[in-house]
């Protein structure tokens, strides 16, 4: 309902913007406090989330942990074609 405000109102749309980053502001306070209170020295663990999610989230936890970004060659594909077109 929100989304088909877009167009119509610039102050519509940029409310709708500051509610999205506040929620994302707050899902990655919470992930990033779920994982330093859960876990230990010397455990490993094992988070599955969206590339775009991980860039917020690194930049809050802690430099001992090792993030590592896994994805299928296909996708890298389809972002480097993507990617390709945008620079056009």
């Amino acid at each position: 309902m929100a989304l088909s405000a877009v167009g119509r109102s610039k102050k519509v749309v940029d409310k709708i913007l500051e509610y999205y980053r506040e929620a994302i502001d707050k899902r990655d306070q919470h992930v990033t406090k779920q994982i330093n209170q859960t876990l230990k020295e010397g455990e490993a663990a094992i988070l599955i989330m969206r590339d775009e999610y991980r860039i917020h989230i690194q930049t809050q936890l802690p430099p001992d942990i090792q993030i590592f970004l896994v994805r299928p060659p296909a996708l890298n594909d389809i972002q480097q074609i993507l990617q390709k077109m945008l620079q056009r």
